[in-house]
C-alpha cells in the first residue's frame, strides 16, 4: 500500500469506526455470503483487510476463531478498541 493511501485509512478510522459496527444490518446480502462462508470454514479464519473490525466481530459471534489484519495502524487501534478480544 502506498504511504498516501495508508494515510488516508489512518486519518479516517476513527470516523470510520463510528459507522462501521452497525455496517452488516443493511447488507442482508454480504449476510449471507458470510454465513455460507461460516457454514463451511474450519480453523483459523484471517479476516485480510479488517479495517475496524466488523466482521471479524460478526464470525466471532458466529463462534469461529478469527484474527484480523489490516495495513493501518489507524484502523487496527479502532478494531483493537471495539473487539479486544480478537488478536
Amino acid at each position: 500500500m502506498n504511504n498516501d493511501m495508508q494515510g488516508s485509512y489512518n486519518r479516517i478510522s476513527t470516523e470510520f469506526s463510528l459507522h462501521s459496527t452497525e455496517q452488516l444490518i443493511n447488507k442482508p446480502a454480504d449476510v449471507h455470503v458470510l454465513e455460507q462462508f461460516i457454514a463451511k470454514a474450519s480453523g483459523i479464519i484471517c479476516d485480510i483487510g479488517c479495517g475496524a473490525g466488523h466482521v471479524s466481530r460478526f464470525l466471532r459471534d458466529k463462534g469461529k476463531d478469527v484474527i484480523g489484519l489490516d495495513l493501518s495502524d489507524g484502523m487496527l487501534k479502532e478494531a483493537r478498541r471495539l473487539n479486544p478480544d480478537i488478536t
